[in-house]
């Protein structure tokens, strides 16, 4: 008889608060696409062609992460180091956010007002999380 421990519920369970909560990131940025733009474009002080660009490649790039986490690519050391690197830039940019005093780190677009303190602890936890669900074990479905 096969027997299926703990840690494969919670790291189901963890894998898919990954995988919403980039999702739902994105989603955020594309239904409100035009102000997320203005924002970043004014705390980054470029122009607004540059930053629909920018937000444009963001917003696939979490889309992307959510599809690598729900298909186990993580396993890929590329993959892997690469969602790693990315958590790791959102967690530093957020800590640049805080030193410039600003308000909205847009990491939910401009609909859902995330404060650079908010997400700079939900990065580190998602860091924590990714790095959990992708240690060697049971094969997640």
């Amino acid at each position: 008889m096969m027997t299926i421990d703990t840690n494969y519920y919670i790291k189901n369970i963890f894998r898919y608060v990954l995988i919403l909560t980039f999702l739902v990131s994105a989603v955020l940025k594309i239904i409100d696409f035009h102000n997320t733009v203005i924002m970043m474009s004014d705390i980054f002080n470029l122009g607004f062609r540059n930053t629909k660009w920018i937000i444009s490649f963001l917003i696939i790039l979490e889309i992307f992460i959510s599809a690598a986490i729900f298909k186990n690519w993580q396993e890929n050391k590329i993959i892997y180091a690469g969602i790693v690197c990315t958590l790791c830039i959102f967690f530093i940019l957020n800590i640049i956010f805080m030193m410039k005093g600003i308000i909205n780190c847009g990491c939910m677009g401009t609909l859902i007002v995330s404060s650079p303190q908010f997400s700079s602890a939900k990065n580190v936890m998602l860091l924590f999380i990714f790095i959990f669900i992708s240690k060697p074990g049971k094969q997640i479905l």
